[in-house]
């Protein structure tokens, strides 16, 4: 049996975010995190770009954009 040992994730770290965030799936989770952040019950009506590359370790090249409408119906484009 391999060695399993903690190990600390950041969620904030671009690579992580997408990795949990960046699916279909994961809508209401998605929905969830960010009615946290902003204080308000959303929607999220698109998630777009879920394709996750990662080249080199410490560099930034993932990104994730959502798009969010408020229950007061305002857009938000993440």
């Amino acid at each position: 049996m391999a060695n399993k040992e903690n190990v600390d994730v950041d969620i904030l770290e671009d690579y992580v975010f997408k990795l949990v965030f960046g699916k279909i799936s994961s809508k209401t989770l998605l929905e969830h995190f960010f009615e946290r952040i902003i204080n308000k019950k959303v929607e999220v009506d698109q998630i777009l770009n879920t394709k996750i590359v990662r080249e080199i370790f410490d560099s930034k090249t993932v990104s994730l954009d959502v798009v969010v409408r408020t229950v007061d119906d305002n857009v938000i484009a993440i």
